[in-house]
């Protein structure tokens, strides 16, 4: 357990000092038939990648769609999220720091 702290602790040192860990920008999006995945990068250049499933038939109450309607692009301007900032959550997983895409806070905006 320490080891994971230490880990965690190490990564955000490699932030640039006054940083924001609570929005971090989208650098990349990836498309298959049943997933969407957004890559987010720290200025540090570590990168996470956070996936939505695509739905059968898109609706309101799909994740993906939230998120595409919360960011303002439709599903055919994927490419579009890139250089987006959104909301991001932090924890400490079983492979050090892990940053993912805050839904409830991306809802919102």
């Amino acid at each position: 357990m320490t080891d994971d702290i230490d880990d965690a602790v190490d990564e955000l040192a490699d932030v640039q000092a006054g940083s924001d860990l609570d929005s971090v920008p989208i650098v990349d999006v990836t498309e298959t038939n049943v997933t969407v995945a957004v890559t987010l990068g720290l200025p540090s250049g570590n990168e996470f990648v956070d996936e939505f499933t695509k739905p059968p038939v898109w609706g309101a109450n799909c994740e993906l769609q939230s998120f595409l309607d919360a960011m303002g692009v439709g599903p055919n301007e994927l490419d579009e999220l890139v250089g987006e900032t959104v909301p991001a959550e932090r924890e400490v997983g079983t492979s050090g720091l892990e940053f993912s895409i805050d839904r409830e806070k991306a809802f919102e905006q």
